[in-house]
C-alpha cells in the first residue's frame, strides 16, 4: 500500500492536468450552449484510458521496486541484477551506485590486505617473543641444576620466576631486564 501510495503521489500532477482539461472542456460547452454531456462522456473515456495507463505503469513500477528491494541485500555481492534504467537519471544514478560498489570492494581489498599483514606482524612478533623466553626458561633451569649440583645458588630464581611472569602484563624488554638480572647474580655468586 506504501508503494501505491508513493506512485499515486508522483502522478497527481498528471490526474490534475486531465481534471483540468476535463473542466476546460465543461466550460467552453457551457459558454457555447452545447450538450455537457459529450464533454462528459469524452471525460469518462479519457479517465478510463488514463486509469488503464496509470495501473499499467504502476506494475510496472510496483516490479521495479521490488527488484531493487532484492538488490538491496545482493548489493554487496554483485550490482549485475539492477533493473535496466528507464530514462537519463536513472541511467546516472546506475551507474552512481556502480561506482560505490567498486570502491567498496576496493576498500574490501584493501582491509583484506591490512589484515593480512597483521596477522603476518603479529605472527612474526609472537615468534620473536618465544625465543627469548625460551632461552630465559633455559637460563633458570642451567642455573637451578648449578645449585643443585653446588649447592649455591646462582640466580635469585624467585626474582628471575618473577620477572618471567611479568611479560604477558605488557612488558616489552623483559628479555633484557632478565639477561642482566642473571649476569648480575652470577657474577655476585
Amino acid at each position: 500500500m506504501k508503494i501505491f501510495g508513493d506512485y499515486l503521489r508522483r502522478h497527481l500532477g498528471g490526474i490534475g492536468i486531465l481534471l483540468a482539461c476535463c473542466g476546460i472542456f465543461v466550460l467552453v460547452f457551457s459558454l457555447y450552449d452545447l450538450p455537457a454531456e459529450a464533454v462528459l462522456y469524452g471525460g469518462v473515456l479519457s479517465a478510463v484510458l488514463y486509469l488503464f495507463w496509470f495501473l499499467v505503469r504502476f506494475r510496472k513500477y510496483y516490479q521495479k521496486c521490488h527488484t531493487l528491494r532484492q538488490m538491496q541485500q545482493e548489493i554487496v555481492i554483485t550490482t549485475r541484477h539492477l533493473p535496466p534504467p528507464e530514462n537519463a537519471s536513472e541511467q546516472a544514478y546506475q551507474e552512481l551506485v556502480e561506482l560505490l560498489y567498486q570502491k567498496q570492494q576496493e576498500l574490501t581489498q584493501e582491509w583484506r590486505v591490512r589484515y593480512s599483514d597483521m596477522m603476518e606482524y603479529y605472527t612474526a612478533w609472537t615468534h620473536q617473543m618465544k625465543t627469548p623466553i625460551a632461552a630465559m626458561r633455559l637460563h633458570l633451569q642451567a642455573a637451578f641444576q648449578c645449585t643443585v649440583k653446588t649447592g649455591k645458588p646462582a640466580v635469585d630464581a624467585a626474582a628471575a620466576q618473577q620477572k618471567l611472569h611479568q611479560l604477558p602484563d605488557g612488558q616489552t624488554d623483559v628479555g633484557h631486564d632478565f639477561t642482566s638480572l642473571i649476569i648480575k647474580n652470577s657474577a655476585v655468586g
